[in-house]
C-alpha cells in the first residue's frame, strides 16, 4: 500500500517490489484495527492544517505478543545485522523505549534502528533533510 511505497521511495528505490527483493519484512499485527478518533484540536474548523491523518489505533498487547514471538523464534541477532522497526509503538512492543524517532538501540544482542512509521501521520517525513538522515 501507500506506506510501503513511501518507505521504498525514502530508501531510494523506484518501487516497493525492488525494496522487498533486498529486504525481509514482517507486518507485526497483520491486521488494522481502524483509525484513531481525531482530537478536537486537530479539526480543520479549528484552524489545524498540519496533516489530515491521525494514524490508526494500535493494540499494544497484541503487538507485544507478536513481537515476543519474533524475538523468541526469529533468531534476529544471528540472521540480521540490523532490524529496522517502523514506528515508536512498534518499538515499544519490542520493549524499546525512547520518545523521539529516529534512534538506535541494542537489546539482547539485536541492533535496532527505529524510524517513524511511513504511514504519513509522522511529520518527520515531511522534511527532505530527514529522508537523507534515514537513508
Amino acid at each position: 500500500g501507500r506506506p510501503e511505497k513511501r518507505l521504498a521511495r525514502l530508501a531510494g528505490f523506484a518501487t516497493a517490489a525492488e525494496l522487498w527483493m533486498l529486504f525481509d519484512r514482517v507486518d507485526l499485527l497483520g491486521w488494522c484495527p481502524g483509525p484513531k478518533k481525531r482530537k478536537a484540536k486537530h479539526f480543520l474548523s479549528r484552524g489545524y492544517f498540519k496533516h489530515c491523518r491521525d494514524g490508526h489505533r494500535f493494540p499494544i498487547q497484541d503487538a507485544r505478543l507478536a513481537a515476543s514471538r519474533i524475538v523468541q523464534f526469529g533468531d534476529l541477532a544471528r540472521s540480521y545485522a540490523l532490524v529496522v522497526l517502523c514506528g515508536r509503538l512498534v518499538a515499544a512492543a519490542f520493549g524499546l523505549r525512547q520518545k523521539n524517532v529516529p534512534w538506535t538501540q541494542e537489546s539482547e544482542g539485536v541492533k535496532y534502528l527505529v524510524l517513524p512509521h511511513p504511514s504519513g501521520a509522522s511529520h518527520l517525513w515531511n522534511d527532505e533533510v530527514n529522508w537523507h538522515r534515514a537513508a
